[in-house]
């Protein structure tokens, strides 16, 4: 899902996150998250995630796999 710009910066990626931290910490599991796009992949550093993986395509297109551990 892509974001509108009428979307960005009212903190609706903060609450989606949040919640689901929340679930994650309620499982005591890990939050595993995939993205091609560094500006999320940066968002979600942000909201406490770290990169564990980065893997890029033939096409240079660049996949971020990050995890946050409750």
């Amino acid at each position: 899902m892509r974001w509108t710009k009428k979307a960005q910066g009212r903190g609706y990626a903060r609450q989606l996150f949040d919640f689901a931290k929340e679930m994650s910490a309620e499982k005591g599991l890990p939050l595993i998250i995939g993205t091609d796009m560094r500006e999320y992949a940066e968002m979600y550093e942000h909201f406490g995630c770290e990169v564990f993986n980065t893997v890029t395509a033939s096409n240079g297109v660049t996949r971020y796999g990050l995890i946050y551990r409750p």
